[in-house]
């Protein structure tokens, strides 16, 4: 993600910050599965599994103490941890403990060997201690937290452990309607779809890429035209290039992350980085 120089036609005119459709994969416009529509829109669930789902997070039943109360995301059984630890989510507690050695030490390569690892692994974590953390609204950056995907996993397998069938059995848990023939031919476009460039040329042209690809600024003959526009609009994440020489360094460049961090630069917009690169190598 981030901004880049791409060459092309002088007169291409393709809508700025509008994405290219070159870059778009159109996919089939199957119509959407109206048997399991329990919130409004298809889910791809049995009714008995939108219930499950939408019940993992107090947030999905209410923003009171009633929904603290009944979502079950920090109120987890033992066997679905141990099921988060054999999905490897969580309970990853290898541990190493250094033990310094006494001298004489080893030599190995001319360096001396002063300490030595043990292992010495902790237990699978309980039950208790995940739903205390997940309890205490430190969950999606602890050890024990469940994202996205642990949800999914604990989601089905509550289901399986209730006998609740899981997908809807109209659609197949796609949420559209279509048959395996369709499907099929679907998959294949997509696996052979590939993306298509603007048309090539001679002109010079910033593009972010941030979403699929869009143009950010006009076509431009030379080089130094489109530095000039960079340092009078804004086209980094934070506005215009400082000096027409910074924009010539990120021209030549190519390309640049949406952000960076270095020793030299600090946190700064990619750009800008580019932008501070000691020489210039060319003109306009």
């Amino acid at each position: 993600m981030g901004r880049e120089i791409k060459r092309v036609a002088l007169d291409f005119d393709h809508p700025l910050r509008e994405v290219w459709p070159g870059f778009i994969r159109q996919s089939a416009d199957f119509p959407p599965c109206t048997a399991c529509c329990w919130g409004g829109e298809p889910s791809g669930l049995t009714r008995e599994a939108y219930a499950v789902e939408n019940t993992f997070y107090a947030h999905q039943i209410s923003w009171t103490a009633v929904g603290d109360a009944l979502a079950w995301g920090d109120k987890l059984g033992q066997v679905e941890v141990d099921k988060l630890v054999a999905e490897k989510r969580i309970g990853m507690r290898t541990h190493w403990n250094r033990i310094e050695l006494p001298e004489p030490w080893e030599m190995d390569e001319g360096q001396p060997i002063r300490y030595r690892f043990e292992r010495n692994d902790k237990p699978a974590p309980t039950a208790d201690e995940v739903n205390a953390v997940n309890r205490a609204g430190g969950g999606l950056f602890h050890d024990y937290g469940h994202d996205a995907i642990s949800r999914w996993i604990l989601v089905r397998y509550r289901c399986e452990l209730l006998g609740i069938p899981y997908e809807c059995p109209t659609c197949k848990g796609h949420q559209t309607i279509a048959t395996d023939e369709e499907r099929a031919a679907e998959e294949a476009a997509a696996e052979a779809w590939e993306p298509t460039e603007p048309p090539a040329g001679d002109g010079y042209q910033l593009w972010e890429t941030v979403s699929e690809g869009s143009p950010i600024s006009p076509v431009f003959a030379l080089p130094g035209d489109l530095a000039v526009w960079m340092t009078q609009n804004k086209c980094t994440v934070n506005g215009p290039m400082a000096t027409v020489d910074a924009a010539l360094r990120f021209i030549q460049a190519g390309w640049a992350p949406s952000f960076i961090s270095s020793p030299e630069t600090g946190f700064t917009d990619g750009m800008t980085a580019a932008g501070l690169a000691s020489t210039l190598d060319g003109g306009q």
